[in-house]
């Protein structure tokens, strides 16, 4: 009886819970298509004879002033991207309390966004465009991640046990309250605190970030932006704090799924397979698109 339960209790830790798969794969499906359209908005960058050859293909030429459209449209950057940037960082979170080890899964994420960051220089001194992401969105992912394992690591020593939800909320309501104050930038008596990056960006611009590396620390905490990919800890750990908070309260020690009744649904099955490759696809989407499409461009008489 006892072996047959300690294998029944493995069975049960190892099942996924598949809504957090799922609502992974959602945002990382979004997230390609807005890299693709990217990766085509800098193909004049690219290619020397870009805009002498475009002239004999009218459809891509529309194609890239619908691309062009979609990637200055201002409700994509207000509400699209920080909606499902916000959930991937939620569900981040509430992944985080199924780990069995956050330390490796930061450290894997934190490689990841090196690799990034690393290719994203070289594209930028290559191509000439500034595509350098010094603190995206898997910087936040790893940084928060240490700093929960931190935190309950020195609660354990001085408590004697783990992070409560209660305190995981509270961690969130000071990390809100610490990232109003640098959204508005106002805080009575004291008037000097930062304001939120978007009105930064306009007085600070990317040069200076990149000919000035000791403001680097200042993007991290989320006090000025870069142009691209740029994600600062103010506010964004405060969504996977939130996420981590949330993952306790639903899931505690059984982390099986809430919903069983719809695990087995098709449409939602190739959803939670990205869901379940979110690194992967996240590292790899890029490049691999990059090869096929300038492939294909030097075919069509493009040339570098």
């Amino acid at each position: 009886m006892k072996r047959e339960k300690v294998l029944t209790q493995g069975l049960l830790s190892k099942e996924r819970a598949f809504e957090i798969d799922l609502l992974r794969g959602i945002p990382i499906i979004v997230v390609v298509l807005y890299h693709i359209c990217f990766t085509f908005s800098a193909f004049p960058s690219i290619f020397s004879n870009y805009y002498q050859v475009i002239k004999n293909y009218p459809f891509l030429d529309s194609l890239y002033s619908f691309v062009i459209s979609i990637l200055t449209n201002s409700f994509l950057h207000t509400y699209l991207v920080p909606f499902f940037g916000g959930l991937f960082l939620f569900v981040c979170g509430i992944s985080t309390t199924f780990s069995h080890n956050n330390v490796k899964r930061a450290g894997l994420i934190g490689l990841a966004s090196f690799i990034i960051s690393l290719v994203t220089g070289v594209a930028t001194y290559v191509v000439g465009q500034n595509l350098f992401i010094f603190f995206g969105i898997l910087h936040v992912m790893s940084l928060t991640i240490f700093l929960y394992v931190l935190l309950n690591y020195l609660c354990r020593k001085i408590f004697g046990k783990e992070l409560s939800v209660i305190s995981l909320f509270l961690i969130t309501i000071v990390l809100a309250f610490v990232s109003l104050i640098v959204i508005t930038g106002y805080f009575p008596p004291f008037h000097f605190f930062p304001t939120w990056p978007t009105k930064v960006i306009h007085t600070y611009p990317v040069d200076r970030l990149i000919s000035e590396p000791w403001t680097y620390p200042l993007e991290i905490v989320g006090y000025v932006r870069g142009l691209e990919d740029s994600w600062g800890l103010l506010p964004y750990a405060t969504i996977i704090f939130f996420g981590i908070a949330v993952g306790k309260l639903l899931y505690g020690k059984q982390k099986t799924t809430r919903i069983p009744k719809l695990k087995n649904f098709f449409l939602f099955r190739p959803f939670c397979f990205i869901g379940r490759h979110t690194l992967v696809i996240y590292l790899l989407h890029q490049p691999i698109f990059l090869l096929l499409f300038i492939s294909l461009f030097l075919i069509l008489g493009f040339r570098l």
